[in-house]
């Protein structure tokens, strides 16, 4: 049988990996959140959103990297949880068994008339309570994807356009930023309430130019080149009258 100590150096390796690995997903996040608050702001212009920038300069899926760092965050918080479970119980003494050694037998003459009484109970141990888990600071917590997309929603909103063209380049992103929304709220109920909760009711988009924008902004190409030759401003108005269908 081999000698499990042999594992020791393995054993060192893995656990120093691992926290290597919490730490660089640690900081990966937080530039990534800081590099995406950047392009909200508007520092590079309405031609440049992250989510593009991201695909065309890093080759990297913003939808798939940000479902990875979730992932991981709900990992490492999973791990310092047990740790902090683990570090609670270990310093707790176990309870040692105690050996009674039976006493001689008495002699006849001197045993008692009666049986003596029965012991009390031993008292029932009281549970200590566990210590509650602490999040890991180092661990940068992520929003929802909706958050994200509502986020990004208030930036489009925010922006300002200068001109004919950048007013076309952000009524694009804010039909196609509409469309990825309503996919994650299918139920007209829910998407309803929700761009109410946010922030996006009847005063800032009204239901009408909403629901053009949504339609319009399935087809990106037909979008793009009807906001080339429209010379109107409303949604509604732009779908019902020059939107190919």
């Amino acid at each position: 049988m081999s000698n499990i100590s042999d594992l020791d150096d393995k054993a060192h390796y893995l656990r120093i990996t691992w926290s290597k690995m919490i730490n660089y997903a640690s900081t990966f996040s937080k530039e990534f959140m800081a590099l995406e608050d950047e392009f909200k702001s508007g520092k590079y212009g309405p031609d440049w959103d992250f989510e593009r920038w991201l695909g065309m300069k890093c080759g990297m899926s913003y939808t798939l990297t940000y479902r990875m760092l979730a992932q991981v965050h709900r990992v490492a918080t999973d791990a310092e949880r047990e740790r902090i479970k683990a570090a609670a119980t270990a310093g707790k003494p176990g309870r040692k068994k105690k050996v009674h050694t039976p006493a001689p037998p008495a002699p006849v003459s001197q045993m008692p008339s009666q049986a003596p009484p029965a012991p009390a109970p031993a008292p029932v141990p009281q549970m200590r309570p566990q210590a509650q888990a602490q999040p890991d600071s180092n661990v940068v917590p992520l929003p929802t994807p909706l958050d994200r997309l509502a986020a990004e929603l208030r930036g489009i909103f925010a922006s300002a356009a200068a001109n004919r063209a950048e007013w076309r380049a952000i009524q694009m992103r804010l039909c196609t930023k509409l469309v990825e929304i309503r996919d994650q709220l299918p139920h007209n109920t829910a998407f309803g309430k929700w761009c109410a909760v946010n922030g996006f009711g009847p005063d800032v988009i009204n239901h009408q130019d909403r629901a053009a924008a949504i339609k319009m902004g399935r087809d990106p190409v037909a979008l793009h080149q009807c906001l080339e030759t429209t010379n109107r401003s409303s949604l509604q108005l732009i779908y019902a009258n020059d939107f190919p269908r």
